[in-house]
């Protein structure tokens, strides 16, 4: 959490943003915590569920756009994916959720776990090739995107420089 805090600090401070109002410079670990705890829980999860038509609209086109771009990894559904979401990044139970996933979703759904733990305790060469399988798959699916979405070479200039 140290260099994720360094990291923001950084850009915080080359965006110019005031010493004062930098909340990467809390003077300890302990205080920038509770504050990531305290905006996640108060802004973040209520947001979530407090979502507006258009942000709805715009989570379900990315949802079909991530599948669409990964036909090979079908089992990814966005039932299935909304699901991680929730279980893993924001950690709430999803008992009913899970209720809905179809037999070939919840298999991926739980045996994600020990290949987590496999990630996450194996030996580095194990984690070096999910690493830089995820970093391929990640560019492809980035790079495939950009061209579909920005058509012309006025779009790729303002999204990259504006």
């Amino acid at each position: 959490m140290l260099g994720w805090n360094h990291l923001w600090a950084v850009l915080g401070y080359a965006m110019g943003i005031e010493d004062e109002f930098n909340v990467a410079l809390h003077p300890s670990l302990e205080e920038t915590h509770a504050y990531y705890t305290e905006y996640f829980n108060k802004i973040i999860i209520p947001g979530l569920f407090n979502i507006e038509t258009d942000s709805k609209i715009l989570v379900e086109v990315l949802l079909k756009i991530f599948i669409q771009l990964l036909p090979r990894v079908s089992v990814f559904t966005p039932r299935l994916f909304m699901t991680i979401i929730l279980t893993d990044v924001i950690g709430i139970e999803t008992p009913n959720v899970q209720s809905l996933l179809t037999t070939v979703e919840k298999f991926f759904f739980y045996t994600r776990t020990p290949l987590k733990g496999l990630m996450k305790y194996g030996p580095q060469f194990v984690t070096d090739k999910g690493n830089s399988w995820a970093k391929a798959q990640t560019d492809a699916i980035g790079e495939t995107w950009f061209k579909y979405a920005v058509k012309s070479d006025y779009l790729i200039a303002k999204y990259m420089y504006y």
